[in-house]
């Protein structure tokens, strides 16, 4: 066998075969295929298998891309390299990681799939400055960080929150229906407890003691104190009393003591007694009264006079009050002309008569009516 030993550069050309371990003391720079089943440099042995594979590299260092359909990698570190540019993989690689994995970079993560129904098991914690936009979050025993800014946090229409516990230390936007189902049915104490109600002017929910609530609804007639409600007359602006027209507030011991109202003029009518006349809502004496007689007449309370020469018969009234007073005063009357008052009814004059008359011109008469079914003369 024949050995040749170079100590300048060696150009070969056509395929160079070696059967046996090749040692490269200087640098090995090829320009073509370097064929085989495996390559040793230095104290590093790989292999290269007929499908492409090369196994035994600890690490693979560079400053270009690294393009792989597949990477499977168990307890590694993605190198921080000090940018903020996003590391991205395309939509069809995929990335596989050990249990005992982890990541850290300080850019961000894109993953075009997450596989296992895109379930993330194990992680106790999830940070960032970014979004996170999920379609349905669980949580139990939880409270939303106080990240120090003012801004509301909002949830898609789709979104759903199942808690144990919340806490939200900022304003929570509900553009739905709120429902508080799960509240406890408590008395309510008026003079201290609070309402929660929709404030117009900022357009949030706020809260207010049920007793500035009832001082703030009271109106006219009623006054509150300590949440409680209660008429109050005083309040009421003044009027002029129309008593033909206008009613009054009663206790109606008829009806279980309702309250309701009847007017003015019922009320004096069912008032006025013995003497008195209502009429409108106007109260007036009897006895003051003036009427003019007539044949055929029924007497008024009051004074009834009768005029000229007349033969006449008139009639006390029939459903006199006890103390009514009747006058009657007869005209310039002539011989054989008389004024006759009868009685109305079973009604009698001085207990017997049913009737008595005026005879001489002038003559005059006062009645009163002392008891059921009796006239008295003056």
């Amino acid at each position: 066998m024949a050995y040749k030993f170079q100590l300048d550069d060696a150009i070969m050309s056509g395929t160079l075969v070696q059967e046996g371990a090749t040692e490269v003391v200087g640098n090995l720079t090829a320009t073509s295929v370097i064929s085989g089943s495996s390559l040793t440099l230095g104290s590093a042995a790989f292999s290269v298998s007929a499908a492409g594979a090369i196994a035994g590299a600890t690490s693979i260092d560079g400053s270009g891309d690294l393009t792989m359909g597949t990477i499977t990698m168990s307890g590694f570190t993605v190198d921080a390299d000090g940018d903020t540019v996003g590391k991205t993989l395309s939509a069809s690689a995929g990335v596989s990681a050990g249990a005992a994995s982890t990541f850290f970079g300080g850019c961000d993560l894109q993953l075009g799939g997450i596989t296992n129904a895109g379930a993330i098991a194990g992680a106790t914690s999830i940070d960032g400055s970014g979004d996170l936009t999920m379609g349905t979050i669980t949580m139990t025993g939880f409270t939303v960080d106080a990240d120090g800014d003012s801004t509301i946090k909002t949830l898609s229409s789709s979104a759903t929150i199942t808690a144990n516990a919340l806490t939200v230390n900022y304003d929570a936007l509900f553009s739905a229906d709120v429902a508080l189902s799960g509240a406890s049915d408590t008395a309510l104490a008026v003079a201290a407890d609070s309402l929660y109600f929709l404030d117009v002017t900022t357009g949030k929910v706020r809260r207010d003691t049920v007793s500035d609530i009832a001082s703030s609804m009271a109106g006219v007639g009623l006054g509150a104190a300590s949440g409680q409600f209660a008429l109050d007359l005083n309040e009421l602006g003044a009027a002029s009393v129309s008593v033909a027209n206008d009613s009054i507030a009663i206790i109606d011991a008829d009806d279980s003591s309702a309250t309701k109202k009847e007017s003015i003029a019922d009320l004096v009518t069912a008032m006025a007694g013995g003497g008195l006349t209502a009429t409108n809502g106007v109260l007036s004496t009897d006895a003051g009264s003036v009427a003019v007689g007539a044949d055929g007449g029924t007497l008024a309370e009051g004074y009834n006079y009768f005029t000229g020469t007349v033969n006449a018969s008139c009639t006390l009234p029939a459903s006199p009050s006890v103390g009514d007073v009747v006058t009657v005063k007869a005209g310039n009357t002539t011989t054989g002309q008389n004024i006759t008052i009868n009685c109305a009814g079973s009604h009698l004059i001085d207990g017997d008569a049913t009737n008595i008359h005026l005879e001489s011109p002038y003559a005059a008469v006062t009645l009163v009516y002392v008891v059921a079914n009796d006239w008295r003369l003056v």
